[in-house]
């Protein structure tokens, strides 16, 4: 649908492709991933990729709360948990808008949702899986360090968070973050 309303990409799209058209490792924009992502998909299908790109990684924002919601208090409320983000303005009208924010977005809920099944399920291998979604999310956005610091704070502060401390899954999948 975008594509057929812009007539240019809008917002900050321009300044997001100028930047990652270099390659560079960083900027005064930030991390490097989003950029280099935008740059990606606009090379494989132009702006229609773009969009596609945008509209991806909010549909996996929706299915990663969906799946954590399912986990924690049921299908019912997990589905109306995703609706009521739907409601929400940021989740919705700035997403052809694609950039840092809109690429943190999955990550950022992915990376809850993994946190939940390594300490809340004790499925352990979901470690290695958060260090890795938190790694690209350091690479995404600054904003991450929130994340992964209130991340930090629960494991230390509960006593699930220290039972799932000791176990070694957890110390590899930090030393793989470091």
């Amino acid at each position: 649908v975008p594509s057929l309303f812009y007539s240019a990409p809008p917002g900050d799209v321009p300044l997001v492709l100028a930047i990652g058209h270099e390659f560079v490792l960083g900027s005064y924009l930030g991390p490097p991933l989003a950029f280099w992502f935008g740059e990606i998909a606009y090379r494989l299908a132009g702006s229609f990729g773009l969009y596609a790109l945008a509209q991806a990684c909010i549909v996996v924002a929706y299915w990663a709360i969906f799946a954590l919601g399912r986990a924690i208090v049921g299908t019912r409320h997990a589905v109306l948990a995703v609706l009521l983000m739907v409601g929400i303005a940021a989740f919705t009208v700035p997403t052809p808008n694609f950039g840092p924010a809109i690429l943190a977005a999955p990550l950022w809920a992915l990376g809850l949702l993994y946190y939940w099944r390594a300490v809340g399920e004790d499925k352990r291998g979901y470690w290695l899986l958060l260090a890795l979604d938190l790694g690209l999310l350091l690479l995404a956005s600054y904003v991450g360090l929130i994340l992964l610091v209130l991340m930090i704070v629960f494991t230390l502060s509960t006593e699930r968070g220290r039972r799932a401390a000791w176990h070694p899954e957890m110390w590899i999948a930090t030393l793989l973050l470091c």
